[in-house]
């Protein structure tokens, strides 16, 4: 066959071949010079609508003792891309593993890493990092990362996510995204941090419990608290009598989780029509022919589900890949979309402007004094005018007013900016919306916390968290993301850029800490019991449900302090709407309907929607919000709690990581759900 003929068949087949979005970002390269060899791992999934991305370096020094430090910046001034800073020390002959985490915050995706010294940087040690673009209509999905010894085929996994989250519109052709990567169990970070841009990682009970270190396996479980999906498969036992799978997630010692394995509903599963266009112009859906795939026994045995925190675990008693479209898609049916997308779970998106930004704003705070100005420009406008022009030309001195003319205006400026400026002071002033989730079993504590800050003037030193804490930038409608620099070599030092003067920010973090503090449910026989409460902070009203699931109340229980409980009432569920009404998220006075206003609260702005809801309904349904959401709603009893857990209400602010020393709260509400 002439070469024109094969040439012509080959470039027909990639142009009309099936387009497929790949998802993953990275790849894996070594740099060498100056004595230092460093290897760089930037392959990972996912962080396409918040989280943390993490470069895995291996840093191997043949020099002498130095320290170096590790950056990332943007490609260019047109990227909007955080700088990020990590400085390490290394001894002679030396060699460390360490990890660069960079949250994602923008619509920036290209990025230069390099190794410093001394500020300069080294020869021959800098390499470009592609992080993942914002996610669309047309690719959004949950992405999975595989941990495993060898890669696991995935595709059918790919075109469930796709047959799930894409709409058939934004569908073009036969086009399958990919939503996966596979990594190495000796690839991953510790930090839970690095998983915060996952929705699922699946990995088999063997690599979990002996092949990974045990700080990298206790951040995954950290990720799974907090919300994330894990998948353990190849337990090779029916998922609710092994005792491996039992030991490795330490379910004895769990009081946030679920009491037992729950089956996955199987009466759900239905061969799913695969879309074929290859038939010609007018596509065609067949049911999926399971002779080419691999099908899942879906029996109870095989399958199985578990809370853990905010999270869930499915275990898995094969291997379930390839497995078919079909079955992966009845999978992800079990869990919600507002378990499985990044934007659900969490409620914003720290890559682009959120609406919900305006139903947290810190009353009577950054707003221009309108009102009072106008007052001091129109005795400006008299005092300048006629006051000054009669004045002068009753003594027959009208040149006065060259004089007095420059010098009223100057002094008028002068009022004006003071009082603009000491309107609103030179402190922090903050907002905080805190919900706290304690494991009395783990002594485990997880605080998510919504943040709002307005700054007089900006401290210089910026705000400062723990490396194990989580801080996502909320902009507003008509923001996003400019400029700023974290430093990572002691903590996570947000610098300049992140909280500026008179200007309206806020943020949502999720800390994870040790609390041994805790509340003791004293039983007694023939008459209430009591609680003692061991905890830090005092609590102004308090709801228990004991072992048996009856529900007990107590109000302002002072910390240390031992009360009688009294029996919950219908009346206790509307007076603690009552209490809380007070911190409802909400527009600002004025403003309703679908509009919003820009941050001088000057000209309309329609919201803009987000895969088809507002980013308000969607934060309503973020898993903070959720939980509180099932004690407060009209229908929803206190009484219906989970057996051996309490919510309450907190009298003063926990010990949260707000970034600062010091600011002053105005209508902060502190909420915390506890389990025993």
């Amino acid at each position: 066959m002439p070469r024109y003929i094969i040439g012509t068949v080959l470039l027909l087949l990639i142009l009309f071949a099936p387009a497929k979005s790949v998802l993953a970002s990275g790849s894996e390269y070594t740099l060498s010079g100056s004595d230092l060899v460093v290897e760089v791992n930037t392959k990972w999934i996912g962080c396409r609508e918040g989280g943390y991305f993490p470069i895995r370096t291996k840093i191997r020094n043949i020099g002498k003792a130095r320290t170096i430090t590790l950056e990332l910046q943007g490609h260019n001034s047109g990227q909007n891309f955080p700088t990020i800073t990590r400085s390490v020390t290394l001894e002679q002959n030396a060699t460390i593993n360490t990890s660069l985490l960079v949250p994602v915050v923008s619509y920036g995706t290209y990025a230069n890493f390099r190794i410093l010294e001394r500020g300069r940087p080294l020869k021959n040690l800098a390499h470009s990092v592609s992080l993942p673009e914002v996610s669309h209509q047309s690719n959004i999905g949950s992405a999975m990362l595989i941990v495993a010894n060898k890669p696991e085929d995935k595709e059918a996994f790919n075109q469930a996510v796709n047959n799930t989250f894409t709409p058939t519109s934004s569908r073009h052709g036969t086009s399958v995204n990919e939503y996966t990567e596979h990594l190495r169990p000796n690839e991953l970070p510790a930090n839970w941090l690095g998983y915060t841009g996952l929705d699922i990682l699946a990995i088999p009970l063997k690599t979990l419990t002996q092949d990974l270190p045990a700080d990298t396996r206790k951040g995954i479980l950290q990720w799974v608290f907090s919300g994330g999906t894990l998948i353990i498969y190849n337990v090779e036992e029916a998922v609710a009598e092994s005792d491996s799978l039992k030991n490795v997630l330490d379910l004895n010692n769990r009081a946030f989780s679920g009491k037992k394995w729950s089956s996955l509903n199987a009466k759900n599963f239905k061969k799913i029509a695969i879309i074929d266009t290859s038939t010609g112009s007018t596509p065609t859906a067949e049911l999926e022919d399971f002779s080419t795939g691999d099908p899942w026994d879906i029996s109870p045995r095989n399958f199985g589900m578990r809370t853990l925190g905010l999270g869930n675990v499915i275990a898995v008693t094969n291997n379930p890949f390839p497995g078919t479209v079909s079955h992966w898609t009845w999978l992800l049916g079990n869990l919600s979309q507002e378990q499985l997308l990044w934007h659900k779970r969490h409620g914003i998106t720290p890559r682009a402007g959120n609406e919900s930004f305006f139903h947290f704003l810190i009353p009577n705070v950054g707003r221009v004094p309108i009102f009072s100005l106008l007052i001091l420009i129109t005795i400006f406008t008299i005092l300048i005018g006629p006051v000054n022009y009669i004045y002068y030309l009753r003594k027959r001195q009208l040149a006065m007013l060259l004089v007095t003319v420059p010098i009223i205006a100057f002094g008028s400026s002068l009022t004006l900016l003071a009082y603009s400026t000491m309107t609103h002071g030179f402190s922090v002033k903050s907002r905080v919306r805190s919900v706290t989730f304690l494991d009395q079993k783990q002594n485990h504590a997880m605080s998510i916390n919504r943040v709002a800050y307005f700054a007089g003037m900006a401290p210089s030193d910026g705000l400062s968290f723990e490396p194990t804490t989580a801080v996502y930038p909320i902009w507003s409608a008509d923001n996003s993301f400019e400029a700023g620099r974290i430093d990572w070599s002691e903590k996570q030092h947000l610098q300049n850029g992140w909280l500026r003067s008179r200007t309206r920010t806020q943020f949502l973090t999720v800390s994870q800490q040790e609390q041994r503090g805790r509340l003791d449910l004293q039983e007694s026989d023939g008459s209430n019991p009591k609680v003692s409460n061991g905890l830090e902070w005092n609590l102004k009203a308090l709801y228990i449900v004991d072992e048996a699931g009856k529900a007990w109340k107590a109000k302002n229980l002072k910390s240390g302090a031992i009360a009688n409980l009294e029996p919950v009432t219908k009346q206790d569920n509307s007076e603690l709407r009552e209490l809380l009404s007070e911190y409802n998220l909400s527009l600002p006075l004025g403003v309703t309907g679908n509009q919003v206003l820009s941050n001088s609260f000057m000209s309309p702005r329609v919201y803009r929607y987000y895969g088809g809801q507002t980013i308000q309904t969607i934060y309503q349904k973020s898993l903070q919000e959720v939980a509180v959401s099932r004690l407060i709603s009209p229908g929803n009893k206190l009484t219906k709690m989970q057996p051996g857990s309490y919510f309450a209400v907190l009298k003063q602010p926990p010990d949260l990581e707000l970034g600062l020393k010091k600011s002053s709260q105005n209508i902060s509400v502190h909420l915390l759900f506890g389990y025993f």
